[in-house]
């Protein structure tokens, strides 16, 4: 390993487009990011120009260019991890068919994709994730079905990092970690399904989907044009990146079975790491994914929503207090926040049970109950969803915490109460570009494997046997009232 070397991580997600230069020790050199544009043409739509990402793209690593020229002179390698799902299609020039479809664009559920005959006995015999609203089959479903013009322009289906990865080296290529994830392939065979697009009704559909290679896998080089608009320089290596989630448990060192990860952000992502004998392919909640680690999968329930259920709260009762202040006042309140349960499905639920109509309650509310006792079931509410995750993932002996809300040691000991097993916070920012440096190393032949590559950052937390028996009795009052309620959940 050359001590000079450097390498580029990039973080492509829904908000914000963020690239970052490292060291070869893995520590941070310098960063530079921009924020993207979310289109928004009509409702249940969400979607991003594609020239302007890779524009914002250009930008962003011309400003480290000019910040740090030593050591983008010395840069060995770069990988991009993206936000999944999705479609951003090109046509038969390379140039985008129309502008990519996020995975938050929820279009496509007026299909009823889920009712499909013989969908689901398919995606069990083959071991494949369901379909949601936003995932790659079903944007391209509704666009044959409400845009048919569109989708006969389509010639290359992509996600996010793929097409930036096009850009860099003018190779369409995808990895498997993203077209597992919902895109009509087989966990077990990492072959496409033919018959999965006949039964969706676009057999079309697969003659666009791209190669795929292993997460780690060098796709190309930065090219000379590439280089002139980016200031990266011409040649450089470039892997082909993965899915998000999947670079976050990269950073967090979250490569072995027994554990468990969740990113505690707008949304909630828990993990576990499986073997290939311990995936349940009959078991069609949440997603499973191709971890970037070799012979990994992880297994997620990612919920609709996480700390964006509470913020909702604290808006209408405490805008004015700081999280500090807030969370001063939230420890004078007991556990069971005095009778009050919060159901937090304000964005209806994708796991571990799958209902777009579900919605939010608040129970038990009395002429006694104060702001601080509403706002505390808000965070309850959302470590009961976080204990209903990890009940249906399986027995963990830990889980690595990381994201916004985790900050916070009050959240963090909250869930490790709940749950009732030790919890880790990771100290360390910018997980997922971390977890690309590290995909470079291995992929590069830098290091044996992730194993060697492990950072011990973390902040531990032990659960309280008297607050976890409460917590345990808050859950069957949680999931009892929700049940019930369950069946005057409404469409609207």
């Amino acid at each position: 390993m050359d001590l000079n070397s450097v390498y580029m991580g990039i973080d492509a997600g829904t908000t914000k487009l963020k690239l970052m230069l490292y060291g070869a020790d893995m520590k941070e050199i310098g960063s530079s990011s921009r924020d993207t544009h979310i289109y928004i043409p009509e409702n249940g739509a969400s979607e991003i120009d594609m020239d302007e990402l890779w524009a914002a793209l250009c930008d962003a690593s011309q400003e480290l260019a000019q910040r740090y020229p030593e050591a983008m002179a010395r840069l060995k390698g770069l990988g991009i991890s993206g936000q999944g799902d999705g479609l951003w299609p090109l046509d038969a020039d390379g140039r985008p068919a129309c502008r990519a479809i996020l995975w938050n664009d929820s279009r496509s559920k007026v299909l009823d994709i889920d009712a499909t005959p013989g969908l689901a006995d398919l995606q069990r015999r083959e071991c494949m994730n369901t379909v949601f609203a936003g995932s790659m089959p079903g944007i391209q479903k509704w666009l044959k079905a409400y845009h048919p013009e569109t989708y006969a322009r389509i010639r290359h289906a992509l996600h996010c990092k793929d097409w930036l990865n096009y850009c860099l080296t003018g190779r369409i290529v995808s990895d498997y970690s993203d077209i597992t994830c919902s895109s009509g392939m087989s966990l077990m065979s990492l072959q496409y399904v033919p018959e999965f697009y006949d039964l969706l009704g676009i057999p079309e559909a697969l003659a666009t989907m791209p190669e795929v290679v292993e997460p780690t896998a060098v796709i190309g080089v930065v090219s000379d044009a590439a280089s002139a608009q980016t200031g990266i320089p011409a040649g450089v290596k470039v892997i082909a990146g993965c899915l998000d989630c999947c670079a976050a448990s990269a950073g967090t060192d979250f490569y072995r079975s027994g554990e468990g990860c969740s990113v505690i952000g707008t949304s909630m992502i828990n993990e576990i790491c499986q073997t290939r004998d311990q995936v349940d392919p009959a078991d069609l909640r949440g997603l499973l994914l191709y971890h970037v680690a070799p012979k990994r999968y992880i297994k997620i329930m990612n919920t609709a929503g996480g700390s964006s259920c509470v913020d909702f709260m604290r808006k209408l009762l405490a805008p004015e207090l700081s999280f500090e202040e807030l969370f001063a006042a939230l420890e004078n309140v007991p556990v069971g926040s005095n009778g009050l349960v919060y159901h937090p499905y304000i964005y209806g639920e994708r796991a571990p049970f799958k209902n777009p109509d579900a919605s939010g309650a608040l129970l038990g509310l009395r002429n006694y109950h104060t702001r601080f006792d509403i706002l505390r079931a808000a965070y309850e509410g959302i470590a009961m969803m976080f204990v209903d995750c990890y009940r249906a993932l399986g027995k963990v002996d830990v889980v690595y915490l990381s994201g916004g809300a985790t900050t916070s040691p009050f959240v963090c000991q909250m869930f490790c109460d709940a749950l009732g097993i030790p919890v880790k916070r990771q100290t360390l920012d910018e997980l997922g570009t971390l977890g690309i440096v590290k995909m470079l190393k291995v992929g590069l032949g830098e290091a044996s494997g992730f194993d060697a590559l492990t950072i011990d950052s973390y902040v531990e937390y032990t659960p309280d046997a008297k607050r976890h028996e409460a917590y345990a009795a808050l859950y069957e009052r949680f999931c009892e009232t929700r049940d019930s309620l369950a069946p005057h959940w409404t469409r609207r």
